[in-house]
């Protein structure tokens, strides 16, 4: 005996697997997918196809959204503070962890100081312009102060995809000890 295969694209997985067994025919495959047009739960695409005729208790697989795919990040710790510094000597290097929480790959476009006093750290980074899903990679910042005072700047993580770029504050004091014999 064969049977048409109901449409249920557009339909929740829950409504689209009783569509399916109340033909005759079992669920098969279900997989997921995002889509930034078809809410979560619902059924994106199936195959075989609607009112294809197939034989009674032939699997129906489906693809059903897991809703917009998002690219986001976070940062530990979102601040770094290096205390006092003898004028022209480095500090020991501080690191940061970039995260990618998205679900896709995020672009990380690049990794830069900036704000009041950029020149007074430096960094180096071993992340990849991609970084994949649940990827971690890390930024080291040094401070060498080469004036006195308070010393500012911010380490800004400059992300892709629609995601939100990340700073972390930076801190330090150049000071220039005097030393008596």
């Amino acid at each position: 005996a064969t049977v048409n295969v109901p449409n249920v694209v557009g339909l929740t997985q829950g409504a689209a697997s009783t569509a399916i067994t109340d033909e005759g025919l079992v669920l098969g495959t279900v997989t997921q997918q995002s889509s930034a047009t078809v809410a979560a739960g619902m059924v994106i695409s199936q195959n075989p196809g609607a009112n294809t005729s197939v034989a009674l208790a032939s699997a129906v697989n489906l693809v059903v959204s897991s809703g917009s795919a998002s690219a986001s990040a976070s940062v530990a710790p979102t601040s770094l503070s290096f205390g006092s510094r003898q004028l022209n000597t480095t500090s020991v290097g501080q690191t940061v962890t970039i995260k990618n929480t998205g679900t896709v790959v995020l672009p990380i476009s690049s990794i830069t100081l900036t704000g009041t006093n950029p020149g007074q750290f430096t960094r180096s980074t071993n992340c990849p312009s991609q970084l994949p899903v649940g990827g971690t990679c890390t930024a080291t910042v040094v401070f060498k102060p080469t004036s006195t005072g308070t010393k500012s700047a911010k380490l800004t993580v400059a992300l892709g995809a629609g995601a939100t770029n990340k700073t972390v504050a930076l801190s330090g004091t150049g000071v220039n000890y005097a030393f008596s014999v």
